[in-house]
């Protein structure tokens, strides 16, 4: 090969390289963070996107309002010259810090919905490992029951009985897999990853309790925080300070009223929204410590179980199905976990408390 040739041929498989389609990424393959997930979305979404984009313009335009009112008085009567123009910025002002506003409640909630569906994943994820087991409980029987028909220590109906569960076993494991599927598919879609990808989710839930001292407290913290009865309160304020400004003065009066409604009714439903959220939480908190309890109980099950299939004394069989009950256990028990971790959260977004760590965007 020519001296000539041999950068020609390497310059080509450089070329040829930039199209082809790049491979998953190593965090795609690899390990994913519930905070890496999260910031994964908030880079993705399209509504945040738009959100911030509608920031930027309405930024100009109240650049332009201002220049627009520099020189115009505040009438404190109606002047129609000049009362819609302050009217005017005085929405747009209003409409802009309630956007702002929405934009980082989107985030927040965008962190919650990412947090669950992450949840959603480790989930499935161990209900297709106890599928796996059941299976393989149901294939032993099976074994064992088709050696005892064969025996005639059971009859037909009994062995179709038995055959019954095991496709029963094998359809049980195909949904777990296909809810698993399908729960990496809605992740994929909602931080911008490969459908195909499959990453290793690392993060677990804890059970950290929430600092909420009561109801009441954690319900006048909500209504002098949240987003909702924020925006609600502001637009009522703003349709009371303008309504001088409006060409029927008594449309300007029945708008007022209507705001004020508006903003009652969001109030209302917030308190709602967090007693039900409250009143989970120590319900979750109270049957946390009773499968905990459960969960010790069938533990100490599963190892006389052990103790006893190595003397002879328990089937393989029986330590199995003793293994499993502890696993379901402490399924139900990570489960609980995942609904206590997402109703802290919720009740957190509620109140006007961050959620996002200082690493997140």
């Amino acid at each position: 090969m020519s001296k000539r040739l041999f950068p020609a041929i390497l310059a080509l498989l450089f070329l040829l390289a930039a199209f082809v389609p790049p491979a998953f990424s190593a965090e795609e393959n690899g390990t994913l963070t519930l905070e890496n997930a999260i910031n994964m979305a908030l880079k993705h979404n399209s509504d945040i996107k738009v959100q911030e984009l509608n920031l930027d313009v309405t930024d100009e335009k109240l650049d332009d309002l201002r220049d627009s009112i520099d020189h115009i008085p505040a009438a404190n009567v109606y002047v129609p010259e000049i009362s819609s123009v302050w009217s005017g910025y005085l929405s747009a002002e209003n409409s802009a810090r309630i956007a702002k506003k929405a934009l980082d409640n989107m985030k927040q909630q965008m962190a919650v919905d990412v947090m669950e569906q992450y949840y959603n994943i480790l989930s499935s994820k161990r209900d297709v490992t106890l599928a796996e087991t059941d299976l393989r409980a149901a294939q032993i029987k099976l074994a064992q029951a088709r050696l005892k028909k064969q025996i005639g220590m059971i009859t037909q109906a009994e062995l179709l009985g038995v055959e019954t569960a095991m496709q029963s076993a094998v359809a049980s494991l195909t949904a777990a897999q296909n809810t698993l599927d399908q729960s990496y598919t809605q992740l994929a879609v909602m931080i911008g990853m490969s459908g195909s990808a499959r990453p290793e989710l690392v993060d677990e839930a804890v059970l950290e309790k929430a600092n909420f001292i009561s109801l009441e407290a954690v319900t006048a913290s909500a209504l002098s925080r949240n987003y909702t009865v924020w925006a609600a309160e502001r637009t009522a304020a703003l349709a009371e300070r303008v309504e001088m400004y409006a060409d029927n003065y008594d449309l300007g009066l029945l708008n007022t009223d209507i705001k004020e409604i508006q903003a009652s009714d969001a109030r209302e439903q917030l308190k709602e929204q967090v007693k039900i959220l409250y009143q989970s939480l120590q319900t979750l908190e109270e049957t946390n410590a009773t499968l905990e309890q459960k969960a010790a109980t069938l533990e100490e099950t599963l190892r006389v179980t052990k103790l006893m299939h190595e003397v002879g004394m328990a089937t393989a069989l029986q330590e199995l199905e003793a293994e499993q009950s502890y696993n379901e256990a402490l399924d139900e028990l990570r489960q609980l976990v995942y609904e206590y971790d997402l109703a802290k959260s919720q009740l957190m977004v509620l109140t006007g408390e961050d959620i996002l760590t200082e690493n997140t965007i």
